[in-house]
């Protein structure tokens, strides 16, 4: 805890890494109620959400009852294939949840990208880098993610009365999006636009009904009922 006068109490968050056995664990001290675990793609990281004064004991003790569910899950993301992305042609890449089979044609004119059935084309320069293939990519990706995001936030921010200042496109790694409830803003994660559209319905809808309620409590979640009953399933395949 910071304390900064007699009526305000500023809570901070606290990480701190347990060995438990040969298990490395992530604990990430905070105003929870609950003990919260995880396991992190790519190599099945474990991370712990605890409550600010559980022991490490406790905490032991808890990883302990979860280490077969633990292993499980590590193995799962480790036999998994990594995604090769050197953006050359024959690589497959996605867009809202379908693959497309990437193809390069070079000349001499400004790069661009063109979709087409199953497959995406770079136009580029022959003596494009790899970086250089990753940012017109990429550049192409934000763009119809900025679309898209915008006609979410054009439907659904007046029915929430959640109308954000701004709304921006980053790469996050832990997170799908974020808000600043006072200056009213909200980023999101590029990824999105790798999954189908209602995942990224799902990550708005979120963000701006944090407008309105500040934490994931119950007024928070019958909202997300109101407006998303689906938004349960919806996390699940997020997360997964």
């Amino acid at each position: 805890f910071i304390h900064i006068s007699n009526n305000i109490t500023i809570v901070l968050n606290h990480i701190s890494q347990l060995q438990i056995g040969s298990l490395n664990v992530q604990v990430t001290r905070k105003k929870v109620k609950h003990l919260h675990l995880r396991i992190h793609p790519p190599l099945g990281e474990v991370r712990v959400s605890a409550p600010l004064f559980i022991s490490d004991r406790e905490i032991s003790h808890f990883i302990k009852g979860k280490l077969t569910w633990i292993e499980k899950h590590q193995k799962a993301h480790l036999s998994r294939p990594q995604r090769v992305e050197d953006y050359l042609s024959g690589e497959s890449h996605r867009l809202w949840g379908q693959e497309y089979i990437l193809q390069l044609e070079y000349h001499k004119k400004k790069p661009r990208v063109e979709i087409e059935e199953k497959s995406i084309t770079l136009f580029l320069r022959p003596d494009s880098t790899k970086d250089k293939r990753k940012e017109v990519f990429y550049k192409y990706y934000r763009g119809i993610l900025k679309d898209q995001i915008q006609l979410l936030v054009d439907h659904w921010a007046p029915l929430i009365d959640g109308m954000p200042s701004f709304v921006g496109i980053k790469s996050m790694k832990t997170r799908w999006g974020s808000c600043n409830q006072c200056k009213r803003r909200i980023w999101l994660n590029i990824e999105l636009v790798k999954f189908p559209r209602e995942l990224l319905e799902y990550v708005v809808v979120h963000e701006l009904l944090h407008f309105i309620h500040p934490n994931h409590g119950g007024n928070f979640k019958k909202a997300m009922d109101n407006f998303l009953p689906q938004w349960r399933e919806l996390k699940n395949r997020l997360n997964q």
